[in-house]
């Protein structure tokens, strides 16, 4: 095979340009000279002096022709370098696998490749899988330049899994030639691979990488909260692997930003994986990002809670002598607002005093009680507490719309106006709100079928015989009266109403150790009502249905309703204090109250759930849309619009929920890694509505890849052995020129003609100008 080649320092085509350009001043001069002449043999001679003239700085360039051939068999010989993402750890050394590999290759003291392309058809590839990628090849058709520096061969991206089995079962040449660190993590295995090849390929392998697991000091991952309000610790725990030799110094350290968070000061222990707990404050970070904002009983702005990034690391003078280490990230929301619970009851009662405790310890809430009080002067009974420092029923329905969750105690209903009552049914139904019912022994929910508020509750509330009600009392002091919680099959399925201690434990079982409720309110369920929880006897053999309800639940409107037919569950506390009642209330709290939104306005509010997700989990969008600032706005047409830098918008269409009107919902699948923002668009809403976003992150899934950091020489070795190919550690590369000349029963043979040097160039140029001269003479130019 024969092909043209410039041999000089100059491209082709600036050759070709500095020829045209001399070649026609050479043409422009010369018709000066001869415009004079008639002749028309005349006008041949500027051509024949501008060709020549060209010839010859085109021989600048040392054009040449190259001859390719084959003389007998030449082998065929791949090289594969594994370019999975094992291939980018350094193992103490100044460049990674990848790097040394390409740079072994490329060397040019060794000449490494000239050589072997003298005795094989070759082509150098790289690889973490069947689809391989070229990066050079010489063979009897094409002969590519090799690169004048090796970070031409470099790649951005590797891959995060390795399946060179799959290559190794499907390529063809009579050599090959692995450059990897052995770490198969996927498919084929090396062995299984070569046993199914059908052809005799010989197979030699290269590894890179300490043969042993080099001592290693790495963060495997980091438990921590999704959500925390902003005057919450964050608190976790930092797993980590441990193989240095015991008595080194390190920090484990979190930093947001720059700034140092946390600190916690260790010696290694050489114990393998280790876990060490976080505790720090989220607050001045949020105060940071919010320009020092803490007021929170403002107006709530368009983001109830702002993104955090900490980035966990270890340093110290351990980090020197082992593996590179690297940061881990973790993103979670900081909620710049408490939920708020409005709490409403006709005495201080032990469940009302309890419950008050309860929300009033954990940071997460903001409670408001009122609690009826005595009119000692009037004589009137009851009245909701009055003046500028007592907690009072909001005084406006806007006002009673800022709150989450509202708990209705054992009070006379008719202390609330028929206006109050209807922003309670408006709080539920429309704005979404949470409602908890806790009935009492005043019977005063038996009369609720006479009010406006009366139409939330999820149960038929039965009056109680007070002629009979001190036999009923002496009656359940009895043992065998004494009612237990049975979990119905509805109940076993809520996450909420889980309290065991440990996974292990029997979720009903647990629910019926439980000290016994001595009073409950006799209910009987209505259509449309689930029934999570019903009261028995220690004898009773009753059906679900025949049961008394005691933890009742239905929809209303865009809100849930949960009704607890007994005020006692306080007795939960006998011998344990909090360990159930305040887990119980505040699981159940969460699960009934209004779902918080990330970002709000009078008309929107939007949420992603989490901050962060990994790579193939589904992103729950969902939206609530107001028009009025208060109306559900119902069966409109929604997107989502999903926005990334550097990538066209992505549009989630969100449906109505049928039973929450106002409140749309989609999901967001197969998302690459990076930070996306989102906004909704609504057919028939103005834009400046809709003008609120909120964001998540996307991190790609964790690789295998940098699980084990040693180069598996067992498998290669037995790869090698098994084909008749050999095992080299990196430093004998260069052995291969001689190892790999037995397997080529021939040879390219590669001459050139030098054509700026030969006749096959000058004789034309001598040619041209002859003629140009006997020319000249013939017109009496000479």
């Amino acid at each position: 095979m024969t092909r043209f080649q410039l041999l000089g320092q100059l491209s082709l085509w600036l050759a070709i340009i500095l020829a045209i350009v001399a070649g026609t001043l050479c043409f422009y001069l010369y018709r000066r000279e001869v415009s004079q002449s008639e002749r028309r043999s005349a006008r041949l001679l500027p051509w024949l002096r501008a060709i020549a003239v060209a010839l010859v700085v085109f021989m600048l360039t040392e054009p040449a022709l190259q001859h390719r051939k084959r003389e007998g068999t030449p082998g065929k010989l791949t090289i594969v370098i594994d370019d999975s993402e094992s291939m980018t750890l350094k193992d103490g050394q100044a460049s990674n696998r990848y790097q040394r590999a390409i740079n072994h290759l490329l060397n040019s003291d060794s000449e490494l490749l000239t050589k072997l392309a003298e005795d094989h058809e070759m082509r150098v590839v790289r690889a973490s899988s069947a689809q391989a990628v070229e990066l050079w090849s010489a063979t009897l058709e094409k002969h590519a330049e090799l690169p004048a520096s090796s970070s031409d061969w470099l790649v951005k991206t590797f891959h995060s899994q390795t399946e060179l089995g799959e290559f190794v079962d499907r390529d063809d040449s009579t050599v090959l030639v692995l450059l990897t660190d052995g770490q198969v993590n996927h498919g084929q295995t090396f062995i299984e691979a070569a046993n199914e090849k059908t052809t005799g390929q010989t197979i030699f392998t290269v590894g890179f990488g300490p043969s042993v697991s080099p001592p290693e000091l790495s963060i495997q991952s980091v438990e921590h909260p999704d959500r925390l309000f902003r005057r919450d610790r964050l608190a976790g725990k930092v797993v980590f692997n441990d193989s240095t030799p015991a008595g080194k110094n390190f920090q484990l350290q979190a930093f947001h930003g720059e700034e140092l968070v946390w600190e916690q000061s260790l010696t290694t222990e050489g114990s393998g994986q280790r876990a060490i707990a976080f505790n720090f404050p989220i607050e001045p970070l949020i105060q940071k990002l919010t320009s020092g904002t803490s007021d929170e009983s403002s107006e709530r702005s368009k983001n109830s809670a702002v993104p955090l990034t900490i980035r966990f690391q270890i340093s110290g003078e351990v980090v020197d002598s082992i593996v590179e280490m690297r940061p881990y990230d973790i993103r979670l929301w900081g909620a710049l607002h408490r939920s708020r619970i409005l709490m409403v009851d006709g005495r201080s009662r032990w469940e009302a005093r309890y419950l008050k405790n309860v929300f009033e310890r954990d940071p997460f809430w903001e409670i408001v009680p009122v609690i009826a009080e005595s009119d000692d002067i009037l004589a009137t009974g009851p009245r909701f507490p009055i003046g500028e420092n007592q907690p009072q029923f909001p005084i406006d329905r806007d006002e009673l719309m800022k709150f989450d969750l509202v708990i209705l105690g054992d009070f006379p209903l008719d202390l609330l106006s028929n206006e109050q009552q209807q922003w309670l049914v408006d709080f539920v139904a429309e704005s979404g709100g949470g409602l908890v019912i806790v009935d009492g022994q005043r019977d005063e929910w038996a009369k609720a079928d006479r009010t406006i508020v009366g139409q939330l509750l999820p149960v038929e509330r039965l009056a109680v015989d007070r002629a009979k009600s001190k036999s009923a009392v002496e009656e359940s002091a009895k043992p065998t009266s004494l009612a237990f919680v049975d979990l119905t099959s509805i109940g076993r399925s809520l996450a909420a109403l889980d309290i065991r201690e440990s996974e292990l434990d029997d979720a009903v079982e647990s629910w019926k150790a439980l000290p016994r409720l001595q009073w409950y309110a006799p209910t009987r369920s209505t259509f449309g009502t689930e029934v999570l929880a019903m009261l028995k006897n220690q004898n009773d053999t009753s059906t679900e249905e025949a049961l008394n309800p005691f933890l009742a639940t239905r929809l209303n409107g865009a809100g849930r309703v949960l009704y607890s037919a007994s005020d006692e569950t306080w007795r939960w506390r006998y011998k344990v204090a909090d360990k159930v009642h305040q887990r119980f209330w505040n699981q159940m709290a969460r699960w009934v109250m209004r779902t918080p939104y990330l970002a709000e306005s009078e008309f929107v509010s939007l949420d992603a759930g989490r901050m962060n997700y990994q790579e193939g989990e589904p992103i729950e969008i969902r939206s609530r849309l107001r028009k009025n600032g208060t109306t559900p706005l119902r069966d409109a047409d929604v997107q989502a619009i999903i926005s990334r830098d550097g990538l066209p918008p992505i549009v989630i269409n969100l449906t109505p929920n049928q039973e929450l009107p106002g409140i749309y919902n989609g999901t967001a699948t197969n998302l690459p890694a990076g930070n996306y923002r989102v906004k909704v668009f609504a057919n028939g809403v103005p834009r400046e509505m809709l003008d609120i976003e909120t964001e998540f992150n996307v991190s790609a899934k964790p690789s295998v890849e940098l699980n084990e950091k040693s180069a598996d020489v067992v498998s290669l070795k037995r790869l090698a052995e098994s084909t008749g190919g050999k095992y080299l550690s990196e430093s004998e590369l260069p052995d291969l020129i001689d190892l790999l000349q037995p397997f080529s029963q021939g040879k390219i043979i590669e001459t050139e003609t030098l054509l700026w040097q030969s006749y096959y160039w000058f004789v034309p140029v001598v040619i041209l100008l002859a003629i140009e001269w006997l020319l000249r003479k013939r017109l009496g130019l000479i």
